[in-house]
C-alpha cells in the first residue's frame, strides 16, 4: 500500500493530491498530501533501517515536545516502514530573505529548544551523530570557499571562518 493510502486510511479521509517534496537530510520518502476535508498534511515514510529508526525518534520527540515553532503532529503509523504524519507548514515563510522580527523568532526558539527536557531515552548528539559532526569546522576552517559561497554568512560578517574557530570548535566539543 502507498504511502498516501496508508495516511488516507489512518486519517478516515481520501487523499486528494499528492505532492512529493525533494529536499531534506534523509533518503525518506517526503509527501505533502491534500486531503478532502481541506487538509494538507506532510508524510514522511522509512526507506530503510536508518531512515526508519530516526522516524520513531522524531515521533516520539514530537509526542514529549510541544512548542509554538513545532509543527502539530497529526499520526505517527507504527508500521512498516512507519510514517510520520505532521501538520503542512508548506505555506510557512522560511528564511532567506529575513523579515524584521524573524531573528528575535528564532532566538526565542532557540532558548525554547535550550530549556526542553527530552524524551527519555534520547542520546547525547555525539551518541547519534559523532562521526558526522567531528572536525567538519575543521574542514570549514581548513577550504572556507564552499561555506562562504552559499552567500549565507557573508550578510552576517562571517568573512573567515577561522575567526570563529575557537568558539565554534568549543560549542562543538561541549555537545560531545
Amino acid at each position: 500500500m502507498s504511502t498516501a493510502a496508508r495516511v488516507a486510511a489512518a486519517l478516515g479521509v481520501s487523499v486528494v493530491s499528492e505532492r512529493r517534496v525533494a529536499r531534506g537530510y534523509t533518503p525518506a520518502e517526503r509527501l505533502v498530501l491534500g486531503l478532502a476535508d481541506g487538509r494538507s498534511v506532510f508524510a514522511k515514510a522509512g526507506t530503510e533501517k536508518l531512515s526508519s529508526e530516526w522516524l520513531h525518534w522524531e515521533a516520539r520527540t514530537y509526542r514529549a515536545l510541544s512548542a509554538e515553532f513545532l509543527p502539530g503532529l497529526i499520526a505517527f503509523l507504527d508500521d512498516d516502514p512507519p510514517v510520520l504524519v505532521l501538520e503542512d507548514l508548506s505555506d510557512a515563510h522560511w528564511p532567506p530573505p529575513w523579515r524584521p522580527g524573524d531573528v528575535e523568532t528564532v532566538k526565542r526558539a532557540l532558548a525554547t529548544i535550550r530549556a526542553a527536557t527530552p524524551p527519555p531515552g534520547t542520546p547525547r548528539i555525539f551518541e547519534a551523530w559523532g562521526e558526522l559532526l567531528r572536525g567538519n569546522w575543521e574542514l570549514v576552517a581548513a577550504a572556507p570557499q564552499p561555506f562562504l559561497g552559499r552567500g549565507t554568512s557573508r550578510a552576517h560578517g562571517a568573512t573567515r571562518p577561522t575567526a570563529h574557530r575557537p568558539a565554534l570548535g568549543g560549542a562543538v566539543a561541549g555537545a560531545a
